[in-house]
């Protein structure tokens, strides 16, 4: 039944051979196998997207037992080759072999697992090792004492002796290399491709093994996609022949090379012309350097070291016979430059997140789009995310009060001048001295305009504790990001999160309609407001409290009192909602009084001030910290306040209106793109 079987497959794989045209409808295997004899080939090589038009059952028992098939196949191979030439067709009859390419879906090497035994895959990687051209014996040839000859096919690594003499029954057996039959035979080694590799992980890699025609077809260094059956086989090194554990290893039948070392790749007139253009320029070492990495900011050292390791050099003959190589190694010690996780992006959506947020692990692949801070809202991809849990770090900072916090080797923009002109170039932070220029951006665009989710849930509580009574948002709107930025300001979370509340003061006490509004509204709650005065006051202040531990420990992110994650990375919408209320509570307007007017916001945490001094740039609007106050005092950025944010509250929206008035009249500041450096610590 079995042989039936192998006949009818055989045959089917013999009209395939026979039948399959091409586009141009020639007979595309036919006349393959009629050139074998011509060109000495042994193999017959078939693109698998042919079988599986003709065939798509014959195509998947190929992949699931290709053994079986692939001997059907042979067999076919062969029964069409004797009809074109038959005496080529017995001279290769042991030789002659099916080869299979371009399986579509490929297996990571990373994935080949015991699923995949006895199955004909293909993977893709790089050849890293290549051992030497060694015979492999298919067929031994033994012989008694009488000469008689005994054949033994040889299917595994270990040899195979035959019993007895077939024609004598001898056991007195000896073999004889020279009748015995060999093919080539090479180990590969194929690793994972760099591009494959998951961050932080060694390359996977399998042994490969290819016989026949196929040897020395690939050698290191080439990157290739090879088909063939992945086996179990016992591991022979040990000695011990009855071991549970296998290893794993491919036998190759089909390799194909699609890249090769650069001593292989051939240079068109095309590309000559094109490097000989290159060449040419006054700024071609400028440009190749600049070349190398291109992702990476700065390091221009690093980079042309990585040049001339690529390029090399000649070698030098002294004349006492010294030869000096010219060919030479480079040693990169370090990592990238770093900023501590504290430090704020901006992505390339105007979103602010702290760069320790971007990422969870050492080495994590990222694809996340920033904003690089060259101006003109340039964009590039973050792709690598790099975490150190210990590092000497350096502080700058500028005559506003911006601060950047970093290693000794991140890279930042510094401006100088340069006979009249203005240049930018990067610096490591440790080169910086105090007077230096760094550039600062005036400016980002936003285009965020979805709600961000607030993921708050309830809290647990017991089946007999008391229900859910309040409403948690499900997105931070303008009303809650308004709440927030009040309650930031003045307001408070109870340490053991159950109560929370804000004051309002009795003069600013028009905004009190507006607060208790969003707390109904957004958390469906009715608060307790109590009026005091307290001693040494002598503005009586209104005082709202609220009991649900519901809400409150959803809002305990407002005890850092630091501008909240969540409107960082929100829209203009909600930041200007939340800065419009946090400068109610915590802000104030002077109108009057030469080199007084400003609009002021004061805070124990300077952290604070710099997150409101990042947002305020979403508008343009320029600031600058003096001890624990934020002001801003150029008349544009005051217009452009009175504009996106404002105020709630009826006096301060009086004054804000009268400094605006007169804010028009001031003189025109250009806007500023560096700022002075007036301090540097070393931590």
């Amino acid at each position: 039944m079995a042989t039936l079987a192998t006949r009818k497959l055989s045959e089917q794989f013999e009209e395939f051979l026979k039948t399959v045209t091409s586009k141009s409808g020639e007979y595309v295997y036919r006349s393959s196998i009629s050139q074998l004899a011509g060109s000495g080939g042994k193999s017959l090589v078939v693109e698998y997207e042919d079988l599986l038009r003709y065939d798509d059952e014959l195509a998947k028992r190929l992949l699931e037992e290709p053994d079986k098939t692939l001997e059907s196949f042979r067999t076919a191979a062969f029964e069409t080759l004797r009809s074109e030439s038959p005496s080529y067709a017995d001279h290769v009859a042991r030789l002659l072999a099916v080869r299979i390419k371009g399986i579509p879906d490929r297996v990571p090497l990373r994935k080949v697992d015991t699923s995949h035994i006895d199955k004909m895959i293909a993977v893709s990687g790089m050849v890293v090792r290549s051992s030497e051209l060694r015979p492999l014996m298919t067929e031994a040839a033994f012989v008694c004492e009488k000469g008689d000859l005994t054949y033994q096919k040889q299917d595994d690594m270990l040899m195979k002796k035959p019993l007895m003499c077939e024609t004598c029954d001898s056991r007195n057996l000896e073999l004889d290399r020279k009748r015995s039959k060999f093919i080539d035979y090479q180990i590969l080694r194929v690793q994972e491709l760099p591009e494959e590799l998951p961050a932080g992980q060694l390359p996977q890699f399998f042994d490969v093994n290819a016989e026949g025609d196929i040897v020395n077809s690939a050698r290191p260094g080439d990157r290739v996609v090879l088909t063939g059956v992945m086996r179990a086989v016992p591991d022979y090194s040990t000695g011990q022949l009855k071991m549970r554990l296998f290893k794993s290893q491919i036998d190759c039948n089909h390799i194909e090379v699609i890249g090769k070392e650069p001593e292989h790749v051939q240079i068109t007139r095309d590309d000559e012309a094109l490097i000989r253009s290159v060449a040419s320029r006054p700024d071609a070492y400028q440009k190749l350097i600049a070349s190398i990495a291109p992702a990476i900011t700065g390091h221009e050292p690093e980079r042309e070291a990585i040049l001339l390791l690529l390029a090399g050099g000649v070698a030098t003959h002294l004349p006492d016979g010294t030869k000096l190589r010219g060919d030479i190694n480079v040693l990169f010690v370090g990592d990238p430059g770093c900023l501590v996780a504290d430090e704020r992006v901006v992505l390339g959506n105007g979103a602010i997140v702290k760069i320790g947020q971007v990422g969870n692990e050492h080495l994590q692949p990222l694809n996340v789009q920033v904003l690089t801070g060259e101006g003109g809202g340039r964009r590039a991809m973050a792709t690598k995310f790099h975490m150190y849990r210990s590092h000497r770090i350096v502080e700058i900072l500028t005559e506003s009060g911006k601060s950047i916090k970093g290693t000794p080797n991140h890279p930042l923009l510094r401006v100088c001048n340069e006979n009249g002109r203005l240049v930018r170039s990067w610096y490591r932070l440790d080169r910086f001295k105090v007077g230096d220029r760094v550039a600062v951006v005036t400016g980002f665009p936003c285009t965020i305009r979805e709600f961000v989710r607030t993921n708050f849930v309830a809290v647990e509580r017991h089946k007999f504790g008391p229900k859910f009574n309040a409403r948690l948002p499900d997105r931070m709107t303008p009303q809650l990001a308004a709440f927030c930025g009040y309650v930031l300001g003045d307001g408070w979370i109870s340490n053991d999160s159950q109560r929370f509340g804000f004051v309002v003061a009795e003069p600013e006490l028009d905004i009190m309609p507006m607060l208790l509004t969003v707390v109904k509204e957004v958390f469906g709650l009715e608060p307790d407001i109590s009026r005091r005065l307290i001693k040494g006051r002598k503005v009586p202040l209104h005082y709202v409290h609220m009991s649900n531990k519901d809400v409150a420990a959803n809002l305990s992110f407002l005890r850092q009192k630091r501008v909240p994650d969540m409107v960082l990375r929100s829209g203009n919408t909600v930041v200007s909602s939340f800065l419009r209320w946090l400068y109610e509570a915590d802000g104030s307007v002077f109108a009057k009084g030469r080199g007084s007017r400003a609009i002021s916001l004061k805070a124990k945490d300077i952290e604070l001030l710099r997150d409101v001094q990042v947002l305020l740039l979403r508008f343009g609007i320029h600031s600058r910290i003096v001890g624990s106050a934020l002001l801003i005092r150029r008349g544009e950025d005051m217009s452009r306040f009175a504009k996106h944010i404002g105020f709630a509250s009826a006096k301060k929206k009086a004054i804000l209106k009268s400094l605006n008035a007169d804010a028009q009249n001031f003189g025109r500041v250009h806007r500023q793109r560096s700022e002075r450096i007036v301090s540097i610590s070393r931590h």
